[in-house]
């Protein structure tokens, strides 16, 4: 191997990591969305597309690419619905190129995946999956090697003398490396997603964060009797956005609208709390509800009117939530707020997997990050039950 060659695959490489930079931004950007594994999985797809047009060359008449090192950790981190359209486009891609390997290529991008998501699910019950494991994962996708007995007898005896053992190299040491800057991206996100759950208001508007608005109002409700909240005001402030994937990646619309202003308008003002999408809460007494036309049209003039100085672009949509039956308001309250729920997931376990895996224990899959916003409305209604089962 010359040094042309080693700068072929430091190039192969450098291209390959670009997929933890996507992984990341995509991730945050895409939180809860249903479809945020598959826009992934179409990156990691044209990624081996990018690979299968690109093959090094280390030694004479040996052509190499890293096609199945994307398929596997897209396995390995996206689960089936980031694998599903990578290996659409990845097959579709190697049947076009054709020749004689084509069975034997689309075979080994199958196995390689399937590989993927095996060790995902066997390591799902790691906190940090370290290098060790990742080197596993290197050498379990590496079984797509098998897939060259689909080729002529000559030219599959060729093959596993002659380029198995380059493509084995090259999949231990590209492997590893990239799957530790994914790694690195799910532990950076999961850091920023504990210190978004330690706060309790924006910093801007003063309005409570999700979960923090879910626990002082689960608070709220236990302190006084069941009928003290009916309902929620709901103010989804709007901008011209375009539809379609394009639109998911630009910024939530801002609120002007801040605690102070609500309180002005409503008795419940200062326990109003932000959901999705820069949705604003405020919960309505019961005396509010049964007037909330009167109560809340000083609110709606204000908001037509426009608030801040940049507000002229922003248009709110306000709309008022029945929800007066008791045994539902917390539950209508969590569907509002719209914590994230995302597809793709931290490990929940730590260390000793044998002792995790208690009989009926319940295996999380990969695919899932830990959401602690979420938990903490859960927690913040077990307080509440358990407050009023004393009582």
């Amino acid at each position: 191997m010359d040094f042309s060659s080693l700068l072929d695959m430091a190039a192969a490489l450098a291209v390959t990591a670009l997929l933890a930079e996507s992984y990341g931004a995509i991730r945050r950007r895409l939180a809860g969305e249903n479809w945020a594994p598959m826009v992934l999985g179409v990156l990691f797809g044209l990624m081996a597309t990018v690979q299968m047009y690109n093959p090094m060359e280390p030694f004479e008449g040996v052509l190499v690419d890293m096609r199945n090192v994307s398929i596997a950790l897209a396995g390995a981190f996206l689960g089936w619905r980031g694998l599903l359209p990578c290996l659409l486009i990845a097959v579709a891609v190697r049947v076009d190129l054709g020749g004689v390997g084509s069975v034997a290529g689309v075979w080994g991008m199958i196995i390689a995946g399937l590989a993927g998501m095996i060790w995902a699910r066997k390591m799902a019950h790691f906190e940090v999956r370290r290098f060790p494991m990742l080197l596993l994962l290197a050498l379990a996708m590496s079984s797509h090697l098998l897939g060259a007995l689909a080729l002529p007898r000559d030219m599959a005896v060729w093959f596993f003398t002659e380029a198995a053992g380059t493509i084995l190299t090259f999949n231990l040491l590209a492997v590893p490396l990239i799957g530790a800057l994914l790694e690195r991206e799910n532990r950076r996100i999961a850091e920023e997603n504990r210190l978004c759950a330690a706060m309790t208001r924006d910093p801007d508007s003063g309005l409570l964060t999700a979960a923090a608005f879910m626990r002082d109002l689960t608070d709220a409700y236990g302190a006084r009797s069941f009928g003290t909240f009916a309902g929620f005001v709901v103010i989804t402030p709007q901008k011209a956005a375009l539809p379609g994937l394009l639109g998911s990646f630009r910024a939530a619309p801002v609120a002007y609208v801040d605690r102070h202003f609500l309180a002005e308008h409503l008795s419940h003002g200062d326990l109003a709390g932000q959901g999705r999408n820069g949705r604003i809460l405020v919960p309505l007494s019961d005396v509010e509800f049964g007037r909330s036309n009167r109560n809340t049209y000083g609110l709606r003039q204000a908001l037509r009117s426009g608030l801040g100085p940049s507000a002229s672009n922003v248009h709110y949509d306000l709309k008022i939530i029945d929800a007066t039956d008791p045994s539902t308001f917390l539950d209508i309250a969590d569907t509002l707020v719209g914590l994230d729920r995302s597809p793709l997931t931290e490990p929940k376990a730590s260390g000793n997997r044998a002792a995790l895996q208690t009989k009926g224990a319940t295996h999380v899959r990969r695919g899932r990050i830990f959401d602690p916003e979420h938990h903490e409305g859960l927690f913040a209604k077990a307080d509440f039950l358990i407050e009023r089962s004393r009582n």
